[in-house]
């Protein structure tokens, strides 16, 4: 099951919700080197890649409005990155601010996952990625 950061829970039991808090921000997706114990630790392993609206490195993924208690990502927006960073195995991922740096943190709002082909939080066809090369997530609950 994902875990949300401390900063992110104490969010929705204040006064911002979970759209509210990672709308716009970007995914992140790292090989199998040390996850992380929690979503406030620090991160671990190589990051494989970024992905952000259309690829452009700027732009923050964005969701639609929530149905059925279910939150997707908004199919008219393309979640990719143009480029793998770094060859690998995705192991998890972490939905974070764009403006996150990683380090440990008890305030920031973040979700992190594992990736696998079956039964993970994030399930791919394919785990194994080729640095240099585009690759887009098509769905995203």
């Amino acid at each position: 099951m994902a875990k949300f950061s401390t900063g992110l829970r104490n969010g929705m039991l204040t006064n911002v919700g979970f759209l509210e808090a990672l709308n716009g921000g970007v995914l992140k997706i790292f090989s199998a080197q040390g996850v992380p114990a929690s979503a406030d630790a620090a991160e671990t392993g190589v990051l494989l890649m970024t992905l952000t609206a259309g690829g452009d490195g700027t732009t923050g993924l964005t969701f639609d409005p929530p149905v059925a208690g279910v939150l997707s990502k908004s199919p008219s927006q393309v979640w990719m990155t143009p480029s793998v960073d770094t060859a690998g195995t995705c192991a998890y991922f972490r939905f974070v601010a764009k403006n996150d740096d990683g380090t440990a943190s008890d305030t920031a709002p973040r979700v992190q996952g594992t990736v696998g082909a079956i039964g993970a939080d994030m399930n791919l066809t394919n785990t194994t990625v080729t640095a240099g090369t585009p690759w887009t997530l098509n769905y995203f609950h």
